[in-house]
């Protein structure tokens, strides 16, 4: 630990670096990740960094913005040392290991042989091509084989063997839906400083208009939260147990507050619903996440109907 404090001294030092080196030095902090638990929000920059030249040897130089992640790597790595995300007092008991995979997948192919009136388990080779058919109308032929993949899962787990054995037919129905539609290269394009600030644009035109500080405010907390836009946002009907409510939002100072916490009470990666809060500190610059929220919670208070923390003008929740 003392060696590597020592070598971000080094590196604070420095306004150029070869990508080799700089590379070297992202592989010991993603490792240190592992147990600094907000880390990659301050590897992120290094790595952008890092992709601006081709070749190990090419010379990158190093703004003040790296040297300020530098800074916080040099602050926080020493409260980290010795610490462990691992539960030391569990390892001596004998456990099961539970492997999950995406419901989602085997839920849609539930529900597809409850409609065609066929039973999911164990399925026939006709009712995985009916199935592999009946995606192809939607998805791409990647999304397909993963979608497959979730069955295999579903048998295996309950005992059944692999359906996707020795399936000639649904092989050429797979190779089919790829010639028609092959999987391409996604369109969309990652939210960027850059990005919010056109938006940033767009809302001063009229900073007071309700619309505004709440699509603003929405923006950044789902930028600076890296959060999924189902995580803040319904989809139907509000439910106050699964869905961002008013009261998951907090900040550590009335009177100067600096960090604002938001407690997601399930998401994607949380199969088991157990909630995690995360943080967002308040910056300097006009694209703030903390000012946004305070900006949009002042607003909200005499227009919502409900206890949903994004609403509409009219105070019904807004969808995604």
């Amino acid at each position: 630990m003392h060696s590597t404090i020592l070598h971000f001294v080094k590196w604070k030092s420095w306004t150029y670096c070869q990508k080799r080196s700089l590379l070297s030095l992202i592989g010991k902090l993603s490792h240190a990740c592992k147990v600094v638990t907000a880390g990659r929000l301050f590897l992120r920059r290094m790595i952008e960094t890092a992709k601006t030249v081709r070749r190990l040897n090419h010379w990158i130089h190093l703004e003040a913005d790296f040297r300020s992640d530098l800074d916080w790597w040099s602050l926080f790595l020493g409260y980290w040392n010795g610490c462990s995300m691992m539960q030391t007092h569990c390892q001596d008991q004998a456990a099961d290991v539970v492997i999950v995979t995406d419901a989602t997948a085997q839920s849609r192919y539930l529900r597809f042989c409850q409609a065609i009136g066929k039973p999911p388990l164990p399925a026939t080779e006709g009712v995985l091509v009916l199935f592999a058919a009946h995606m192809a109308q939607s998805v791409c032929h990647a999304t397909m084989r993963a979608y497959l993949s979730a069955v295999r899962h579903l048998h295996v787990s309950r005992g059944y063997g692999d359906p996707l054995k020795n399936t000639l037919q649904l092989d050429l129905v797979l190779k089919g839906a790829k010639r028609k539609k092959p999987s391409g290269t996604d369109k969309r394009l990652p939210v960027t400083p850059v990005i919010l600030q056109s938006i940033l644009t767009v809302v001063k035109r009229d900073p007071s208009q309700y619309t505004n500080i709440m699509m603003w405010a929405a923006c950044c907390l789902g930028y600076f939260a890296f959060l999924r836009s189902g995580e803040f946002t319904t989809t139907g009907t509000f439910n106050p147990e699964l869905h961002l409510s008013v009261e998951d939002v907090a900040v550590d100072s009335h009177e100067n507050p600096t960090v604002c916490s938001i407690h997601l009470k399930q998401s994607k990666t949380d199969q088991e619903k157990r909630g995690i809060t995360l943080y967002v500190g308040r910056t300097t610059k006009q694209i703030c996440p903390v000012t946004a929220m305070l900006s949009y919670l002042v607003v909200r208070s005499v227009r919502a109907q409900t206890r949903a923390l994004f609403v509409q003008e009219d105070g019904t929740p807004r969808h995604s």
